[in-house]
């Protein structure tokens, strides 16, 4: 059974997911532009046969991909060991499981939001966000019917 978060413990943790998620996306925009220049010189080796390549660099450059690369899982890891679900990395998505009459659903949070909002049932997904004043709330008593 995975970690199950309460409004105010996920809130608290976002402080460390915004860190952990920014490095993380940060590392995935290296590692792709430098597989971008790699790219380039691989069909520049491809039409020129290798003329004018220096070795050294395509060396250093997929040396720091691998770092890159590295940094990102590292990132990832992090968030995870948390206990939240990274959902779209480049979104900033994050879903953090909570209880919520006596089944799991998650505390949906986007990166750049200043707090956690909404939730959701598992099976519903980002497109199925309900306002969490519903039912997490500090005013939820005021919001169920009589």
């Amino acid at each position: 059974m995975s970690k199950l978060f309460t409004l105010e413990e996920a809130e608290l943790a976002i402080p460390l997911i915004e860190q952990q998620l920014n490095q993380a996306m940060a590392a995935k925009h290296k590692a792709s532009q430098i597989d971008k220049q790699l790219e380039e010189i691989s069909t520049k080796i491809h039409f020129s046969g290798g003329a004018d390549i220096n070795p050294g660099t395509v060396l250093e450059q997929r040396c720091q991909k691998e770092a890159a690369i590295q940094q990102l899982r590292e990132a990832v890891d992090s968030v995870q060991q948390t206990g939240c679900l990274i959902k779209d990395l480049d979104t900033g998505l994050v879903d953090f499981p909570a209880a919520l009459e006596d089944r799991e659903v998650y505390l949906c949070w986007k990166l750049g939001e200043p707090r956690i909002d909404f939730w959701h049932s598992i099976d519903d997904g980002f497109a199925g966000r309900q306002p969490i004043l519903d039912r997490f709330g500090p005013h939820a008593k005021e919001c169920k019917p009589n």
